[in-house]
C-alpha cells in the first residue's frame, strides 16, 4: 500500500533499518517526548539539514503481540491521511530491534499543556482552532478513519495557531 503522499509504511522487517535511518536522517540528542514504548527525537534530513522531523524510536522488545499489530495499524491509518490539520506521517523503518517512525516536526505544544499553563485563546482563535480541527476530523472520516481518542492531549496547536491531530493509536480504519 502506498500512502496518500507517496511514502510506504513499514510492513516487513528489514535487516538494515537502523543503517537506513542513519543514512537518510541525523537523529539528534534532543528528546522531544517519551512514552512507554519509545522516545521521540529531533531529526533532520541528511540531504538538507534545514528540514527537521520528529523521529520516534520504538524498542521492538517492548512491543509484542496485539500491541505490535496495533502500531502497524496506526501506521497504515496515518499513511492514508494527508491534510494540513493532521500530523503527517513521512515514513517508517523496522528491523529486529527497532521501529523508526518519521513524522513531520510540529512547532507548538499540546492543547492540554497550553490550558494547564493557563494560556488562553481569544474567542476568534478558539473558533478557528475548533473549525480547523473539524476540517481535520472530516478529512479523517472521508478517508475512512475514525480517531476514537480525540482530546486536548491529542491535539497540537502550532506556533502559528493551527491545530494538528496526533496519536492515532486507537483509531480505526472503517474501510478495512
Amino acid at each position: 500500500m502506498e500512502c496518500a503522499h507517496g511514502a510506504q509504511p513499514a510492513h516487513a522487517r528489514k535487516k538494515n533499518a537502523t543503517k537506513e535511518i542513519r543514512r537518510l536522517y541525523k537523529v539528534n540528542d534532543t528528546l522531544l517526548g517519551s512514552g512507554a514504548f519509545g522516545k521521540v527525537y529531533l531529526g533532520e534530513s541528511k540531504e538538507n539539514s534545514n528540514v527537521k522531523f520528529a523521529i520516534k524510536i520504538v524498542s521492538i522488545a517492548k512491543v509484542t503481540g496485539k500491541l505490535r499489530e496495533q502500531m502497524h495499524e496506526e501506521l497504515l491509518v496515518l499513511c492514508k491521511l494527508d491534510h494540513p490539520y493532521v500530523a503527517q506521517y513521512i515514513e517508517s523503518f523496522e528491523d529486529e530491534k527497532y521501529l523508526y517512525i518519521v513524522m513531520e516536526l510540529i512547532h507548538g505544544r499540546e492543547l492540554n499543556a497550553r490550558l494547564e499553563k493557563g494560556l488562553t485563546f481569544t474567542e476568534l482563535e478558539a473558533a478557528q482552532i475548533i473549525y480547523k480541527t473539524i476540517e481535520g476530523v472530516n478529512h479523517c472520516h472521508a478517508s475512512g478513519v475514525v480517531h476514537r481518542d480525540l482530546k486536548p492531549e491529542n491535539l497540537m496547536v502550532t506556533d502559528a495557531g493551527d491545530p494538528k491531530i496526533i496519536d492515532f493509536g486507537l483509531s480505526k480504519d472503517t474501510w478495512d
